[in-house]
């Protein structure tokens, strides 16, 4: 996906959970590349592969969803039904919530 729209801090938050999630699914076996291109400007954050599985994913933030979510959607669109892939999106650094609900007092 292109992440030229977001912040240096969202860049930053998305680049570290991409290392982690490479090391974990080095540690399991799988081959892993990153900064994969998938075609017309689309690129995925990770590919892992092990056996005939493999698995396309996208680490994104609020921000970063917000500003470019479509590269994702199509992202996702295209390896929809293509035996053998699978596509995973991995959030990170959830949004905090502005005015939390507060909780419900008992009666």
């Amino acid at each position: 996906m292109k992440k030229s729209a977001v912040s240096k801090a969202a860049r930053m938050t998305e680049a570290r959970r991409v290392a982690r999630l490479a090391r974990e699914y080095r540690q399991q076996g799988y081959e892993v590349e990153r900064n994969v291109p998938m075609g017309d400007g689309l690129n995925a954050d990770l590919r892992v592969r092990k056996g005939d599985q493999t698995i396309v994913i996208a680490v994104e933030t609020w921000e970063s969803i917000r500003k470019d979510g479509e590269g994702t959607v199509e992202l996702a669109r295209r390896l929809t039904g293509v035996p053998g892939m699978r596509f995973d999106l991995v959030m990170t650094a959830p949004r905090e919530r502005r005015n939390p609900v507060p909780a419900q007092e008992k009666h």
